[in-house]
């Protein structure tokens, strides 16, 4: 998809308007009040959109009227990959959030990326351009788990953003319009795609070969173009250059042979990705990143490493930042310091990052690097800082960093204990009623039960958490080997040394506490069925989990992990969802009451919109009460609070970690909001219908 240039004159906006109401027949295109045009390309045109109920701009994908002629079966199609599509979320692929059809015309409406394609943006070194393809591979590998090929992978097709993150557009829109062309439009030789960038199957119409292997040609084909700025395979037309692809062979020249700057060793690694037969490439995406991990990594001399038992760990509080400077210092802020940049790898408050510090560790091993002090002794020491208390994210970004500061390498497995990581903060379970003994339980475990003991400070606490931590990592790790880095069917409370017969029952008590606040009046337990907006659009009933006082202090039979075991409680919920809405009540001691209302990621709704109506109650109410919002002061100082990055509240109610269906949280100051005025909003949120609330257990 091409992009065109702003719209400037006065000319321009009157041709953009005319483009718009010849496109659509007005500015409104259902609920989307369309703003310009972003682009255009052979299969269709992208308009930059206002989302008049979600009240944010995004792109909006419309294919060419001739795409339009489908069938109902191909309608349904669409919408089902593009849900397919809605359920990948990773930083590097461009978020799918609605898709449908309107007046007979299907759409996808997509985030708005503001960044330049590839073809136009200039990567200044070899290196970069493989960093680049590694990202990039990681996040196509990721569809590939789901199923998805992109199939027209180019250039044009991969943005890069303002602060250099590459993002791939345009997932499984060419395989939609490939399955839809007809056996007539095949068999006269019609190919759906990019010639220049195409594998030889794609080319020869092969559709049974057509995989995984063939993006890995395309992107191999990628990383061709932008390292020499020529195509592996050339002709003077696209009926000669689709004859050379069909060929048993492919005649490439190296790329060292086209650009001084690339060696051997990744000619290698380009090279096969085009060979011509999808069995002499790499066998997936994965396996392609790995391979330009290790190119990267070798370019590092091992004065720049660092020996692992000269790593320490020091921690900071809450909301503290980093040094403005931290290049060559020694010192690396992880989960910890409020950016992205040399020295510093944190995924809080970064813009359109839904990532954690665990995955971005990974994508940005130039930060460590330039965290190094230049021709350091490999015994020198360094500084990693944490948040205190840190949490499973904070303490694989650890353990992940520890092995590429000693070795220069990434741990075998990191990726997949990245996506792990991710998939919890994002808000799947940790850990389950069918695997209570997973890697995020036992960290939780040693936390709370180091917590119980008596420490000098609280930094010798953390530190005993951080050597647990990764000692449960380690072991971990080698067990899942076995299981192809299966790190959630993992039993990591077998680490020898740190968990005893009663660290397991008191997690299998834990469970058995759950079941009866279940059954416990006082928890008020109800099941409500409510209409949620679904993430792609529209609705749909979805059983609701309603519980109160489950993990109050004061309360001996609290169950500490409620929220983990009713996530994971598919017995009850069976698979259309659940949520979960936990209310602590807690009028004294050192911690407010607080509220999690939550609900479960592969339910496919989302509590957006949500938050800002508790947000709006909770105002009102402090007005009420106090004459003014008390959050926006230090309870000790009295001072005026700075607002929190991308909020416009220093301590709000919040939309969950991006996503909106991960938590919605009370302020940590506490709330005003009785029980009841918070289930009240959250009931009229949902919309119910009519008809009795169905109850199970004694409550």
């Amino acid at each position: 998809m091409e992009p065109c240039e702003g719209i400037e004159t006065r000319a321009d906006q009157e041709w953009a308007a005319e483009e718009i109401l010849e496109a659509f027949g007005s500015r409104w295109f259902g609920r989307y009040e369309i703003r310009r045009l972003l682009g255009r390309g052979g299969m269709g045109a992208v308009y930059l959109a206002h989302d008049s109920i979600l009240d944010v701009e995004l792109a909006l994908k419309v294919p060419h009227r001739s795409i339009h002629n489908w069938s109902p079966e191909r309608h349904q199609r669409f919408l089902d990959e593009a849900r397919s599509l809605a359920r990948l979320h990773h930083p590097h692929l461009c978020r799918i959030f609605d898709a449908g059809t309107i007046g007979g015309r299907c759409y996808i409406a997509m985030a708005f990326v503001e960044g330049e394609p590839l073809n136009r943006s200039a990567l200044p070194t070899a290196r970069d351009v493989a960093d680049c393809i590694r990202l990039v591979a990681l996040a196509v590998h990721e569809a590939h788990g789901e199923g998805m090929v992109h199939r027209d992978l180019k250039p044009a097709n991969i943005l890069l953003t303002r602060d250099g993150r590459p993002v791939v557009m345009d997932f499984g829109l060419a395989t939609a319009v490939e399955e839809d062309s007809s056996d007539v439009s095949r068999s006269q030789g019609v190919v759906v795609g990019t010639p220049l960038f195409m594998p030889p199957e794609q080319a020869r119409g092969d559709r049974s070969l057509i995989g995984p292997a063939s993006d890995v040609y395309g992107l191999g084909a990628v990383l061709y173009w932008l390292l020499t700025r020529r195509h592996p395979v050339e002709a003077a037309d696209t009926g000669s250059l689709l004859d050379r692809l069909r060929q048993d062979s492919l005649d490439i020249l190296t790329p060292s042979s086209l650009a001084e700057s690339v060696d051997a060793a990744l000619d290698a690694i380009c090279l096969r990705s085009l060979a011509c037969s999808p069995n002499d490439r790499f066998p997936d995406m994965q396996s392609l990143a790995a391979a330009l991990a290790d190119y990267l990594s070798a370019e590092r001399s091992q004065s720049e490493q660092v020996s692992r038992d000269r790593i320490r760990f020091e921690f900071v509080g809450p909301g503290q930042s980093a040094p403005d400077e931290l290049r060559h210092q020694d010192c690396l802020y992880l989960d910890a310091g409020g950016g992205c940049r040399a020295g510093i790898i944190d995924h809080h408050h970064l813009e359109q990052r839904a990532t954690c510090s665990t995955m971005l560790v990974l994508e940005h091993p130039e930060f460590m690097l330039d965290a190094k002090k230049p021709w350091r002794r490999p015994d020198a020491p360094f500084t990693i800082i944490l948040h205190e208390d840190p949490d499973l994210d904070a303490l694989a970004a650890a353990w992940v960093a520890r092995e590429w500061l000693a070795t220069g390498q990434f741990p075998r497995g990191a990726e997949q204990l990245a996506c792990y990581v991710e998939r919890v903060d994002q808000g799947f379970p940790g850990f389950s009623l069918e695997q209570p003994f997973s890697l995020y339980a036992a960290i939780a475990q040693i936390k709370h039960r180091l917590g119980q003991c008596e420490w000098p400070n609280r930094e010798a606490l953390w530190k005993q958490c951080v050597e647990d931590g990764l000692r449960i990592l380690d072991f971990v790790a080698a067990e899942a080997v076995n299981g192809q880095f299966d790190w959630p069917a993992v039993d990591a409370m077998r680490c020898p040394g740190l968990f005893r017969a009663l660290d397991r029952r008191e997690l299998e008590a834990d469970i058995e506490r759950y079941e009866r606040k279940l059954e416990d009046p006082e928890s008020a337990v109800r099941i409500h069925h409510l209409f949620l907006p679904q993430r792609e659009g529209g609705q749909r009933p979805v059983p609701v989990l309603l519980v109160r006082n489950v993990q109050n202090p004061e309360d001996a039979d609290r169950c500490l992990f409620f929220k983990d075991w009713a996530r994971s409680d598919r017995g009850r919920s069976g698979d259309d969802g659940f949520i979960g809405l936990s209310v602590f009540h807690q009028e004294f001691g050192e911690r407010p009451r607080r509220c999690i209302l939550s609900t479960r990621p592969d339910a496919g709704v989302t509590l957006r919109g949500l938050g800002d109506q508790l947000e709006q109650a909770e105002r009102a109410k402090r007005l009420t009460t106090d004459g003014e919002d008390r959050r926006w002061r230090d309870p000790l100082t009295g001072e005026r609070r700075p607002r929190r990055h991308g909020f416009d509240h220093p301590d709000p109610w919040y939309d969950g970690r991006g996503e909106s269906f991960t938590i919605v949280d009370s302020p940590r100051a506490g709330t005003l909001l009785t029980a009841d005025e918070i289930e009240s909003i959250f009931l009229a949120f949902g919309r119910p219908p009519a008809g009795p609330t169905h109850t199970f257990g004694c409550g």
